[in-house]
């Protein structure tokens, strides 16, 4: 069972949705080379100030691309629901989260597993209250259900680990706060759809120019408020995103997921992308590197969705 427990714990920890079938893999090839071959475009005059309204600006022409810059004023709600396909060594499994928001501070944030087990954790996020409940069954059909609101990470899953190692790593790990989680999984299924984040403000600043043989794309760091760090490629000709990588420091070692939008669909007048696949990176402390992907579905996009009374409600 606890096998089970930790795929799925880790497959919580990256989140989101399903299969992507025709991302070419000469573009994600001519991304990543012109990810990795940023050209430094900065004049040396050229101040810190100068290059956040550049971003800034970057930022907006994409948001004005993509048809959200006239919605921003009468945006009151919107719900998105994806599904995903994962592999994490011989295991596939198959996932749906469902994010329901209410501008400007209620969320509800619903993720399931189907396979290889039965899992669902909710989320919700009325103003400054907050609870999280994990409801999980195991392959001999036991269910467990708790309240994990105020769970710190070593609480989590010291009852499950036996290895002493790594429960020493576990007592001596940053308790997760589980509304930075949240906050998080926000940024990377909701900000790339719309470019918008509902609860964090950012600040986007212009880095130079990445460029491969056919394509060029502007890259922008978003630096939130809570200090988590993104980088976005945007492309010079169409203003569209093309990628974004986040990089972090877990308690067991560093992490690193790269994002590739694809198939873009009007939805709701707004262009967003419908498939996208992620690449995980995960490099334990004094370990090789281990790559695992995620293929994304967005199901669903709303904008501006009526709830029914008392879906945010906290008991």
């Amino acid at each position: 069972m606890f096998k089970y427990f930790c795929v799925g714990f880790l497959l919580l920890a990256f989140s989101s949705a399903i299969y992507l079938q025709d991302v070419k893999s000469t573009d994600k090839d001519r991304v990543e080379k012109g990810s990795q071959t940023v050209e430094n475009s900065r004049k040396e005059t050229e101040t810190d100030k100068e290059r956040v309204e550049k971003g800034n600006q970057i930022i907006e022409n994409a948001r004005k691309e993509i048809g959200v810059d006239k919605l921003i004023s009468s945006l009151n709600s919107f719900r998105l629901s994806i599904k995903s396909a994962s592999d994490l060594k011989d295991i596939k499994a198959v996932n749906a989260k469902e994010i329901s928001v209410l501008l400007p501070d209620k969320i509800l944030s619903v993720y399931s597993t189907t396979k290889p087990f039965e899992s669902k954790q909710t989320s919700v996020w009325n103003g400054e209250k907050y609870r999280k409940l994990s409801e999980f069954v195991s392959p001999d059909g036991q269910r467990t259900v708790r309240d994990i609101t105020n769970q710190e990470l070593s609480r989590d899953l010291s009852r499950f680990v036996k290895d002493p190692k790594i429960l020493e790593k576990l007592k001596k790990a940053k308790a997760v706060d589980p509304k930075e989680n949240l906050n998080n999984d926000l940024w990377s299924e909701v900000f790339p759809l719309i470019l918008l984040h509902p609860r964090t403000k950012a600040e986007f600043k212009y880095v130079g120019k990445a460029k491969s043989v056919d394509r060029e794309a502007n890259v922008v760091d978003a630096i939130t408020e809570n200090g988590r760090s993104i980088r976005l490629l945007i492309d010079s000709t169409t203003n569209q995103l093309m990628s974004m990588a986040e990089k972090y420091k877990g308690f067991d070692g560093d992490y690193e997921n790269n994002y590739y939008y694809s198939n873009r669909e009007l939805v709701d007048k707004v262009l967003i992308p419908k498939k996208i696949k992620v690449e995980r990176k995960f490099t334990p402390t004094g370990k090789d590197t281990q790559t695992s992907y995620l293929y994304i579905d967005v199901v669903e996009f709303k904008l501006n969705p009526e709830f029914k009374k008392g879906l945010f409600d906290i008991n």
